[in-house]
């Protein structure tokens, strides 16, 4: 959801859409593959449910939890992302950090003259 969302606010538009609505237009894009993802993770779980006995025992808390675990992220990616994104990219230029932006070439240069 999140790398949608900052694809379509890096793309170049000609159009005047505000960051808002690109936004919704990107969270719209991939909110029902993501349901039905996880919907189908599920249901691969569904099995272990109908374990008894020692197996059941064993298996079902980890079937549970993994449920848990991907409804709550079904409910990140629907509902919390896209608004978290909304406040997060106010001025609508979404601009991911590529590595090595963060050091300093003035400090690159003096540890390589440490070796000489």
């Amino acid at each position: 959801m999140v790398e949608n969302i900052v694809r379509h606010l890096g793309r170049r538009r000609a159009d005047s859409t505000t960051p808002m609505e690109q936004i919704r237009e990107a969270a719209h894009e991939v909110q029902r593959p993501v349901f039905y993802a996880i919907g189908i993770i599920v249901t691969a779980y569904l099995p272990i449910f109908t374990l008894q006995a020692v197996e059941g025992r064993l298996f079902k808390p980890m079937a549970w939890t993994v449920a848990f675990a991907l409804l709550g992220a079904l409910i990140f990616s629907m509902l919390i992302a896209p608004v978290l994104a909304s406040f997060l990219f106010l001025e609508g230029r979404a601009r991911m950090a590529k590595p090595g932006d963060e050091l300093d070439h003035g400090s690159l240069s003096a540890c390589s003259d440490l070796g000489h």
